[in-house]
């Protein structure tokens, strides 16, 4: 048993000085190969694509605000800054199985909601987009008012309501005629 003993200790002292010696093939300057229980390294994944920068936009975690929007329509495009080499599409409903199809999305008066996925790779990150639109007076309807001070409706000469030039009456007369501006 002490015979065995020594024969692995004499074994064990052999390996590590041709390990540290540089003794066997090349010079003494290589390095031991590395041990066979190593792993492998570990393959890079894609980063999560985010929105990094907003700009007309409130940003607060995963959520993106536009307030009192009074267009018919927001472009998206431009206004907002992702992870770089990530995509991006704008969806109707949360599970984002209806795209939008642009970047610029059609509002109705009151709360809009969309949602936007960024995908990387295998890697996709959603944001819901909250546009209120507030609700605007249409005034191209309206005619413009082409009657001027001084006539009626009709066209006929009338009285102004506020003389140019104020007038008095002199002394006249009864059955006189009294001369009025205009």
């Amino acid at each position: 048993m002490m015979k065995k003993r020594m024969i692995t200790a004499l074994a064990a002292a052999l390996l590590l000085a041709l390990t540290f010696t540089g003794c066997g093939p090349g010079s003494g300057s290589e390095t031991a190969p590395p041990p066979s229980n190593t792993t492998a390294p570990v393959p890079e994944t894609d980063p999560v694509p985010e929105i990094l920068a907003v700009a007309g936009i409130t940003k607060d975690d995963r959520t993106l605000t536009v307030a009192d929007e009074s267009s018919e329509t927001f472009e998206v495009d431009g206004k907002i800054r992702v992870t770089a080499g990530a995509t991006w599409a704008i969806f109707r409903d949360e599970g984002c199985t209806e795209p939008v199809g642009s970047t610029a999305v059609t509002l109705e008066t009151g709360e809009n909601r969309f949602w936007i996925r960024l995908t990387l790779g295998e890697q996709t990150n959603t944001y819901k987009l909250v546009i209120t639109k507030i609700e605007t007076v249409d005034t191209s309807s309206v005619p413009e008012d082409t009657t001027t001070p001084g006539t009626s409706s009709q066209g006929t000469p009338g009285i102004p309501t506020t003389p140019e030039t104020p007038f008095t009456v002199t002394d006249k007369g009864a059955g006189d005629e009294v001369d009025f501006p205009g």
